[in-house]
């Protein structure tokens, strides 16, 4: 059920203790002086006028509500499609007014993009939180995954077990998932140093799910594990290049750059100067402006 903000009218989440738009506090109300979207209804009850055809105000308003809930989640269904397989350029197409749709599913979207940036949306991570925030305000889990697990932001010690609570009270079906962005939260829920429920083997596994789904982050995160040793893995360069592969090819700028750097710097392989122009035009054409610079300085040192 929809809640109105007292102070300024604007539609607020369920279970919000403050309204974004304005910034008052909901919590000062009870439950009888919150403004509902029943309330309105009941309200205008006495002046529903039927029409000819038998229609009235409640089914005009269900007809057009369901209407709007199947246009969101054909969007939805469409944009996850276009993100978990890193075209961007086509996602960021559809994405407008994306944080202003009523679909937790898109929002989530929204700060994913957010977070990551890309072309003409830069990176705002301050943004993707308050939108990750407002979600797991109301409730909604893959928010509360994505906050905890992801190692982004620097959360609240006091609110890390509110988290916890709420993800481990639906673990076992979120396991269970085919869900390609929740097997991919869970994953990192299992390896975060936040988690209640630290498990490695569990982590893998699902890394590995959401990798054979073609989810471009699960990819590059094998790719980083097995490079860096994280996860309690031992690190393996050959099975790192070949998920960093994996991603790039897809365009994902980041792991392009970690290749473009593997074959130049000679760290971890010999030098392969053409291999690493390779990877490096794949990320410089995302944009990617550390691999324009390392370009420059190959094409004129």
């Amino acid at each position: 059920m929809l809640k109105f903000c007292p102070n300024c009218g604007a539609k607020t989440l369920k279970n919000g203790k403050f309204c974004h738009e304005c910034g008052y506090s909901l919590q000062e109300f009870n439950n009888e002086s919150t403004i509902t979207e029943k309330d309105i209804i009941d309200d205008t009850k006495e002046d529903i006028i039927i029409d000819n055809d038998g229609g009235d105000f409640f089914g005009d308003f269900a007809q057009v509500q369901q209407e709007e809930d199947i246009k969101n989640d054909k969007l939805a269904e469409k944009l996850e499609r276009l993100f978990v397989n890193y075209k961007m350029s086509e996602f960021i197409d559809r994405i407008n007014n994306i944080e202003n749709a009523d679909s937790p599913r898109l929002a989530y979207l929204a700060a994913m993009i957010l977070e990551y940036g890309y072309d003409q949306i830069k990176e705002d991570g301050e943004s993707a939180f308050n939108i990750l925030a407002q979600l797991s305000d109301e409730g909604y889990v893959l928010a509360d995954l994505h906050l905890i697990g992801s190692g982004f932001y620097n959360i609240n010690e006091e609110y890390i077990p509110i988290l916890n609570k709420n993800i481990l009270s639906q673990i076992d079906k979120l396991e269970k998932s085919e869900d390609p962005f929740i097997i991919y939260e869970v994953a990192n829920y299992y390896c975060s140093e936040n988690s209640e429920k630290i498990n490695y083997n569990k982590a893998m596994k699902l890394y590995q799910k959401a990798a054979n789904k073609g989810y471009w982050k699960a990819l590059a995160s094998l790719g980083y594990i097995y490079l860096s040793g994280e996860c309690h893995q031992s690190a393996n360069v050959n099975k790192a290049i070949q998920y960093y592969e994996k991603a790039a090819v897809k365009g994902e700028r980041n792991s392009a750059l970690i290749l473009g750097r593997l074959y130049y710097f000679e760290k971890f392989l010999p030098k392969n100067i053409n291999k690493a122009k390779q990877w490096y035009l794949v990320a410089a054409e995302q944009n990617e402006e550390e691999a324009l610079n390392e370009l420059a300085n190959i094409f004129f040192k």
